[in-house]
C-alpha cells in the first residue's frame, strides 16, 4: 500500500507539472500599436502594449519618404514601378518591427491585425500588403499572408484586415523575429500614400496588433520529473490491472 500511495503522490505531482507546462502559453496580445498622435514626419512609433516575456522594437516606416498624414505612420511610395512583391523587396518598401523572447520563454504567433490608410492621385488603385519575416530572410517562401487594400474612388480610404499566421516556422520561437509588411501596387493606377493607422483620426483603437502565446521553456529537471511521474502512472495502472 505504501508503494501505491507513493506512486499516486508522484503521479499527482507529475500531472501538476504537465498541466503547468501545457497551460503556460495562453493566447494573448504580444504587442500592439495605436498610432494616434503620430505626426506626418515620424519614421517610428513605439508599441503601446508589450506582453510580459518579450521585448518589442519600435514600428518603423521604410516606404519612400514620410507622408503628409497625421495619426497614421505613413509614407509615400516610390511610384508605379513598385508593382510586385519582388520590386517592393528590392526597393525596401515596408513597415517593420522585431519581437524578442526573454530568456527561458518561447513564442507561438497566431495572427496580426492591421488597420491601414491608403491614398492615390488617380483611382481606382490597389495595394497589396505582404507579411514576411526574418525566419527565411524575407522571401516569399515564408508562405505568410497577404492583405489587399482597394481604392475604387476618392482620394483615400481606411480599412482593416488580419494576416493569418500559425506556420510551423513561427511556433515555439525562442529567438528574435523581425516582421516586415511589404507594400506594392497592382492595377493601372498606383497608390501613393500608404500608412498603418487611421489617417487624421485619434479614435483610440489599435492599428497593429500581434497575437500569439508566450510560454515557459521547461528546464531539464522539469522534464525529468515529468517523465518519472508519467512512468509511475504507467506502473501503477499495470499493478492495479
Amino acid at each position: 500500500m505504501k508503494t501505491k500511495n507513493s506512486s499516486i503522490k508522484i503521479s499527482a505531482y507529475a500531472l501538476a507539472i504537465f498541466l503547468s507546462v501545457c497551460t503556460a502559453g495562453q493566447a494573448a496580445v504580444i504587442a500592439n500599436w495605436e498610432n494616434d498622435n503620430v505626426t506626418s514626419t515620424d519614421l517610428t512609433t513605439a508599441a503601446d502594449t508589450v506582453a510580459a516575456g518579450v521585448t518589442s522594437s519600435v514600428l518603423t516606416q521604410n516606404i519612400g519618404s514620410t507622408g503628409a498624414w497625421t495619426d497614421a505612420l505613413s509614407g509615400v511610395q516610390n511610384g508605379p514601378t513598385i508593382n510586385s512583391l519582388a520590386t517592393a523587396i528590392t526597393a525596401n518598401d515596408y513597415f517593420s518591427f522585431t519581437i524578442t523572447p526573454d530568456s527561458g520563454k518561447k513564442v507561438s504567433y497566431s495572427d496580426l491585425f492591421l488597420r491601414y490608410s491608403v491614398g492615390a492621385n488617380t483611382a481606382p488603385a490597389t495595394t497589396v500588403f505582404t507579411l514576411l519575416s526574418s525566419k527565411t530572410g524575407f522571401t516569399s517562401a515564408d508562405g505568410l499572408d497577404t492583405v489587399t487594400a482597394a481604392l475604387p474612388s476618392g482620394a483615400s480610404i481606411v480599412g482593416t484586415d488580419t494576416f493569418t499566421l500559425g506556420q510551423a516556422l513561427l511556433q515555439n520561437v525562442t529567438t528574435a523575429v523581425e516582421f516586415r509588411i511589404y507594400a506594392h501596387n497592382t492595377g493601372t493606377n498606383a497608390m501613393t500614400r500608404i500608412a498603418i493607422g487611421h489617417l487624421f483620426a485619434t479614435n483610440g483603437t489599435d492599428d497593429l496588433t500581434l497575437n500569439g502565446a508566450i510560454a515557459n521553456i521547461p528546464e531539464p529537471t522539469t522534464w525529468a520529473l515529468l517523465t518519472l511521474g508519467l512512468t509511475c502512472v504507467t506502473v501503477f495502472r499495470r499493478r492495479r490491472a
